[in-house]
Formats: structure tokens, sequence, C-alpha cells
């Protein structure tokens, strides 16, 4: 009596199932963390740029005419 099963051809069918799903998971999580780290990065540049041309105007704002 053999200790390791035999490999049967289900087994082999439902690990390929198995890879296939897992696959597709993981790309849907990169693509929503990759989404993610976009939106925040754009939100801080956009309140960088905001800032920035505040500090452009104050400037403006204050220097002499002549």
């Amino acid at each position: 009596m053999p200790r390791c099963p035999s490999k049967s051809f289900i087994s082999d069918i439902l690990h390929g199932i198995y890879m296939i799903i897992v696959q597709i998971l993981l790309i849907n999580l990169l693509i929503a963390l990759f989404t993610s780290t976009y939106e925040e990065i754009d939100k801080n540049s956009t309140q960088i740029w905001k800032f920035e041309r505040y500090q452009l105007v104050k400037e403006y704002y204050f220097k002499p005419k002549l």
C-alpha cells in the first residue's frame, strides 16, 4: 500500500481552476491598490498646487508696485 495517493485527473483540473481564480482576484486587488494610490497622490498634488498659488498671489500682492 503506497503512502502517497496517486494524482488523479480531477485534482489537476481543480488545481488549474483554483490557480486561474486566484490570479484574477490578485490582479483585481493590484488594480484597486493602484487606483487608491493614484487618487491619494492626485488629492495631495491639488492641495500643494493651491498652496503654491496662494504663496505666489500673496508675494505679488505685498510687492511694491514700482
